[in-house]
């Protein structure tokens, strides 16, 4: 029976409507394709097929086509929902469309009610397209002024306007709620009130307990104290709060503009707090002084951040600051500006002092330079430091001249210890010309025998290939790096005590050639130096020298100048 009723559930069943008896497909046999589907806003696409797999649907549906006429003269001007709208969900779903007030990212829950009630401009609410909503708005402002509209004269029936829109309470709270974001009324509740300033608020609560609230009322004037003394905080022109109070737009759109850009630079400030201000590798601000600009700060983007909701005229209706309050903020701006200024003349400084501290690290800790470097750092540590001081016209620019100065003296420095470390072109021909003397090279053969001293031997060749070459470096090529492009010279690490082409002529110099030989070798040389006598084949010194020992070799001393 069950199965037969699943396969036959179309036919199976009749329906009895004003004394006609038909089954369920042949009340929808008379309607044409084009009825089902819902035309009078885009965003209610949604069609109504002709069978429906759902047995519920089906009977919804047929039920719909029923009573069409009736609850057409019911209620004429009732919203057509592209959802299914019950007793059951409505609670759901009218919370879902709160939500969707709040929200541009709305559910399909919420978008489809929105839309049935007109309540869209787009993707933005918009109240002034709604026709419940301005009924809701009309008769508030029948009411004489300084008087509320109770919530016993919004309805009748349980429903509002039941002669022709017929709208639950459930509804009317959603078009209520779209009029509040809108700065057109506020809600008043038995132990609050929501207005633009608390709107977050409003679309989170229940809807159980929004539809018991006591009355609606007109926002408050213009708090023209208040305006003024907000638009000369943020320094924009005279006059724009006036502009405001005959509802300009353009006055809250260069409000909201300036606090935007005020809240981009005071994160920026907050992030340049938790860095801690290093210059020079030193921190410019003590704890007690971050602690303060922290708190500041902090104070007034709080404020700042509440502005937004205020995003036309009629919202500032319900300006929830005083002008002492407003006035109060000048402290956190003015923290914001003293810290802007100093991320300002940090990063004027941090190129040169990169540069400098790069050029420390180049020198031997005695150099003079050095000294002065240090003193220059600990005054402008401390002027820094002091906000007087470093807001003071021409600070950075005094400043800058004494990094230059000392980036100038640096390179001055450099060039100095460079020239004589490095050799020249003709010097370096000169070194190329020992490495190739045939007298080296005939004292290397001989290094592996014991009658010459290795180690002088070894430490000639050591001065001689330390020594390099390098005359290409210029004072224009330390201006962007600290160290010789050609050679990478660095003073702190390469400790000369003569200079390179002095070594040179030293090493070309016979006396310092004559110590690679031993000390009884060289006696013999001065005597023979002394006396002046002809070398002959008995004074003149030999090196009887056997080799592997097979034959003996005699190497005249004086062969190997």
């Amino acid at each position: 029976m069950v199965q037969w009723l699943q396969e036959n559930k179309p036919t199976a069943f009749e329906v009895t409507w004003q004394g006609r008896t038909q089954i369920l497909l042949e009340w929808l046999e008379g309607m044409k394709n084009e009825e089902l589907i819902l035309k009078n806003d885009p965003a209610l696409f949604t069609p109504h097929p002709s069978l429906l797999a759902n047995f519920r649907d089906l009977v919804d549906l047929v039920a719909d086509v029923c009573l069409e006429n009736y609850f057409s003269e019911l209620a004429p001007d009732y919203p057509i929902f592209p959802i299914l709208v019950s007793q059951e969900n409505l609670a759901q779903t009218v919370q879902e469309a709160l939500r969707g007030l709040a929200n541009l990212h709305r559910s399909k829950q919420g978008h489809g009610i929105l839309a049935a009630l007109a309540l869209l401009n787009g993707k933005q609410i918009d109240p002034s397209r709604s026709k419940y909503a301005q009924a809701i708005l009309e008769q508030l402002h029948q009411k004489p002024a300084g008087q509320v509209l109770n919530r016993a004269e919004l309805f009748s029936s349980d429903y509002f306007a039941p002669a022709t829109y017929r709208l639950e309470p459930e509804l009317v709270i959603i078009l209520i709620a779209a009029l509040v974001s809108a700065g057109e009324l506020v809600l008043v509740m038995p132990r609050q009130q929501f207005d633009t300033s608390n709107f977050t608020t409003l679309a989170a609560t229940p809807v159980k307990d929004l539809i018991e609230f006591r009355h609606l009322e007109r926002p408050k004037d213009f708090n023209l104290p208040a305006l003024k003394a907000l638009f000369e905080l943020l320094t924009l022109p005279s006059g724009l709060e006036i502009a405001l109070t005959h509802n300009e737009d353009s006055a809250v759109q260069q409000l909201q503009a300036k606090v935007s850009e005020t809240l981009r630079q005071l994160v920026q400030a907050q992030q340049g707090l938790a860095s801690r201000f290093i210059f020079w590798g030193k921190p410019i601000l003590s704890d007690v002084e971050m602690q303060h600009y922290r708190d500041g700060l902090t104070e007034t983007k709080t404020f700042l951040e509440s502005l937004p909701a205020y995003s036309t005229p009629l919202k500032f209706k319900n300006f929830r600051y005083t002008a002492g309050f407003v006035t109060a903020q000048w402290s956190g701006l003015k923290i914001l500006q003293n810290i802007t200024h100093l991320i300002a003349i940090l990063a004027d400084f941090s190129q040169p002092v990169a540069y400098l501290t790069a050029a420390e690290a180049s020198l031997p800790p005695q150099h003079p330079w050095l000294s002065e470097t240090n003193q220059v750092r600990e005054t402008l540590l401390s002027r820094l430091g002091d906000v007087r001081q470093r807001n003071q016209p021409g600070f950075s620019y005094h400043a800058q001249q004494q990094l230059t100065a000392l980036q100038k003296a640096y390179i001055k420095a450099y060039f100095n210890l460079h020239q004589p470390a490095r050799l020249g072109a003709d010097d370096g021909q000169a070194k190329q010309r020992l490495l190739r003397d045939k007298r080296l090279l005939n004292i290397k053969k001989l290094a592996k025998i014991a009658l010459l001293p290795r180690q002088q031997l070894s430490d000639f060749e050591k001065h001689l290939s330390q020594l390099q070459t390098c005359y290409a470096l210029t004072e224009n090529d330390l201006i962007a790096q600290t160290v010789c492009p050609y050679c990478g010279y660095k003073p702190l690490f390469e400790h000369q005590p003569q200079e390179a082409a002095h070594l040179i002529t030293e090493l070309k110099n016979a006396a310092t050639q004559r110590e690679l030989l031993k000390p009884e070798t060289r006696a013999q040389l001065d005597t023979f130096r002394t006396n002046k006598r002809q070398r002959t084949e008995q004074n003149t010194p030999r090196i009887r020298i056997r080799i592997i020992g097979i034959q003996t070799k005699v190497f005249v001393v004086g062969d190997l100048y």
